[in-house]
């Protein structure tokens, strides 16, 4: 916590190791579950226990929106393939893909809850989008994982 009592993120130069920001979340800020840079650099994706992405500019070191996606924790966030969505997939086993141009709007969404094991705390589930953004990979507690097509 800094001076004023707000939780901070910190980003560090892969160059230096020295601090270039540090990004302001708040007061009692829940806790940051995954983040997702998208194709520049310049975008930061956070997402949080409370089911919150937060979006914050790395120019001015500023959130710059932020929406509640789940009704629980996230456990992965990324960059849809034309950085114009962003996927969340939360602990429930819902994946959304939100609008980045008309905020809070689904544009998809999936329960692969069957694949997650809520029960497990300690394993937290990733997604992985084909280089070509048509398939979407979602790690699973079982001994299939799921694979979406676009």
């Amino acid at each position: 916590m800094d001076k004023l009592g707000f939780v901070s993120l910190t980003v560090w130069s892969m160059k230096t190791w020295k601090a270039m920001t540090v990004l302001p979340l708040g007061e009692d800020p829940p806790a940051i579950t995954s983040l997702c840079f998208n194709h520049n650099g310049k975008i930061l994706a956070a997402a949080t226990t409370d089911g919150m992405i937060h979006m914050f500019d790395m120019s001015v070191g500023l959130q710059i929106t932020g929406w509640p996606a789940h009704d629980s924790a996230i456990s992965s966030v990324l960059f849809g393939p034309d950085e114009t969505s962003i996927f969340s997939l939360g602990i429930d086993g819902k994946i959304f893909e939100w609008s980045l141009q008309n905020q809070g709007k689904i544009l998809w969404s999936r329960n692969c809850s069957r694949f997650c094991n809520r029960d497990n705390s300690e394993h937290r589930h990733e997604m992985a989008l084909d280089a070509n953004g048509k398939r979407l990979l979602a790690t699973s507690g079982s001994v299939r994982a799921p694979i979406y097509q676009g």
